[in-house]
């Protein structure tokens, strides 16, 4: 597996024009070679009644030596000198010789934020529907989606998997979903909730050869609950991320674990930091593997700065935990690196 990627952009300030030109580049070799070269443009603007956005990206890709070109547009308008601050927004992905579009309409409404929006499928809108409390201290959102997800390939790619991606993307759509999120932020603590109820026409799923394929009618539940703390004094401050994923469906999805935590644990006193990331999954099903084994892999990190430059040591795996990850796919043996990081801003 090798991977790697290179980004730069340059910002254009004009008399009430912001624009920013980019490009992105990405390689990912393992059994398939992945190229993709990306370039894009962004813009913001004011006038007189209103701030015009938008943008434009352009997916130049090489998979194995062949070739694809995928595309996204997005404009917005928001009418700021008007009451509950009117905001429209079109957006298109255009993919194997399809344009798919979506329309959005918002109000803001003192701490209520709600947005209408119709993806089309074969000419047809499909409403989904958001609602947003916000104060600084609590978020709340409920979302009602339904009909078709247009997604590029490179919001679906993972470099982590072994996985098989090609253009298209096999569909991905919605009899009904629910998402509920919930989030209390008490500046140094914070307590989240993210949970979605959804009923699937067509899910994109790991299948044969790891390939992506589709399955229909599929019902699933997600779960998410984070923690996060910060504890600070004149001397030393500490930090935890703390993540446990719940899952559940009514058939069998490949390597989809039923149980997940995830926390991170960061301790810097002056120039020295130090942290431990830690990574549980439970039992899951895989391709050809009826049942793989629960993983615990845990890496810690040891690191210290001096101004732009650091010098860090860490070990991958440090149980030397040799479990199967996804079909014929181990852990690797405990490994250990050190180098040097340097983060110049200027």
């Amino acid at each position: 597996l090798k991977n790697g990627s290179i980004m730069t952009s340059y910002s254009i300030c004009l008399p009430h024009l912001f624009i920013t030109p980019s490009i992105y580049g990405y390689l990912l070799r393992k059994d398939d070679d992945y190229r993709l070269i990306s370039p894009g443009l962004n813009f913001s603007s004011t006038i007189p009644w209103a701030i015009i956005s938008g943008g434009l990206n352009v997916d130049v890709w090489q998979i194995n030596n062949a070739n694809y070109i995928e595309e996204q547009t997005k404009f917005e308008i928001i009418f700021d000198r008007t009451i509950y601050l009117p905001h429209f927004e079109i957006s298109t992905i255009y993919t194997n010789s399809r344009l798919n579009s979506m329309f959005t309409g918002k109000l803001h409404i003192r701490n209520f934020h709600l947005a209408i929006s119709t993806p089309t499928v074969h000419g047809f809108p499909t409403p989904n529907f958001t609602i947003q409390y916000l104060n600084p201290k609590i978020k709340l959102e409920t979302e009602i989606k339904t009909g078709c997800i247009y997604k590029t390939l490179k919001d679906h790619l993972n470099p982590n998997t072994p996985l098989r991606y090609a253009i298209p993307v096999p569909d991905e759509s919605l009899k009904v979903g629910v998402n509920f999120n919930a989030k209390l932020d008490l500046g140094k603590h914070q307590i989240g909730v993210l949970s979605s109820v959804k009923n699937w026409n067509s899910r994109p799923v790991p299948g044969e050869d790891f390939e992506i394929a589709s399955i229909k009618n599929v019902k699933e539940i997600n779960i998410n609950v984070m923690f996060q703390n910060q504890f600070a004094n004149k001397l030393i401050r500490v930090e935890n991320d703390l993540h446990f994923n719940y899952n559940w469906t009514d058939t069998t999805i490949a390597f989809l674990a039923e149980y997940a935590i995830y926390d991170t644990f960061k301790i810097y006193f002056g120039a020295l930091d130090i942290s431990l990331e830690t990574e549980y999954i439970s039992k899951r099903d895989g391709i050809y593997t009826e049942m793989l084994s629960p993983a615990l892999i845990i890496n810690p990190n040891i690191g210290l700065k001096y101004k732009f430059i650091r010098i860090f040591a860490s070990v991958y795996n440090l149980t030397d935990d040799r479990k199967e990850i996804f079909d014929h796919y181990f852990l690797n043996h405990r490994q250990y690196a050190g180098g040097l990081e340097i983060d110049f801003r200027f």
